[in-house]
């Protein structure tokens, strides 16, 4: 989409300066310059902050399934895989068992120039997947089973999508709510972004800790909050990060509005819900 775009989108051509890449040339590019690729969206995000264009007081998450460059007849669990190569190579037997009668009765059939050719790319295709079991494992889903591996992309994942079943990737975004910025982006090999919710608010505090080390995720003075009140509390309808809710001293807990309590490890944790909103597509923080 990309490289068309530079070709047909004056905009893209002109951020090209008119060179229109190949699209190999550009997946080159995205490959391996991820971390000089996050380094510029900081330096967009830093820029954004000090506009005030990040109120940091309302973060959406959502996610959407991303197709792959890969298909899913190359994906399967260890068994299912064998189970596809033991069928490639059965056909192959057959094929060359026909091919070998032919020989011997000195025959031969007007669609031998296409089995052969079916032969190779059968047996090619064999040993791409002995060649990947004997070097990977299974992958381990969430409830502890094996799931779909993919031999030529095995971090994505086989995920259903508004256009049915596809082979690729759940991209997860975090928009601030002040004026709509895109604080973080991800990309993760299965579908349920409720999974990944702690790791991404991880991310969202890194961010906003390099934008201002003086202020947390929310905006408040770091130190302010207690040390031990990092869990996420997940409820009906919103999520709420546990980390900087009680914006008080250490040494002082005095009462707050709407103050609940977390139960962790034994311990009572005081806590502020800061945002409990209706939820935006899946999940709102």
């Amino acid at each position: 989409e990309i490289a068309r775009a530079c070709e047909e989108n004056v905009v893209f051509m002109a951020l090209a300066a008119d060179t229109r890449p190949h699209f190999t040339t550009i997946a080159d590019f995205i490959a391996r310059m991820g971390s000089e690729i996050a380094r510029v969206f900081r330096d967009v995000l830093t820029v954004c902050s000090t506009e005030g264009l990040i109120g940091r007081t309302m973060f959406a998450i959502d996610g959407c399934t991303i197709s792959s460059n890969c298909a899913k007849e190359w994906s399967g669990t260890k068994a299912e895989l064998m189970k596809k190569a033991a069928k490639i190579e059965r056909s192959i037997k057959d094929l060359v068992g026909r091919h070998r009668q032919e020989d011997a009765r000195g025959e031969r059939s007007a669609t031998r120039a296409a089995e052969e050719k079916t032969v190779e790319t059968l047996s090619a295709k064999a040993d791409r997947i002995t060649a990947w079991l004997a070097g990977h494992e299974d992958r381990i889903g969430t409830q502890g089973k094996p799931v779909k591996s993919n031999i030529t992309d095995n971090e994505s994942a086989t995920m259903v999508s508004s256009h049915g079943v596809i082979q690729g990737y759940n991209g997860i975004a975090t928009v601030d709510e002040k004026h709509q910025v895109v604080i973080d982006a991800q990309a993760v090999g299965d579908g349920h972004e409720a999974q990944h919710v702690e790791s991404v608010v991880q991310s969202i505090a890194e961010t906003a800790e390099a934008l201002d080390p003086q202020k947390d995720l929310f905006g408040a003075p770091r130190g302010l909050h207690r040390t031990d009140a990092s869990p996420l509390f997940v409820g009906p309808g919103a999520i709420w990060v546990g980390m900087p809710v009680a914006i008080v001293p250490d040494d002082e807990l005095c009462p707050v509005p709407n103050v609940g309590k977390l139960q962790q490890g034994g311990n009572v944790i005081p806590y502020r819900p800061l945002a409990q909103i209706e939820p935006i597509g899946d999940l709102a923080v």
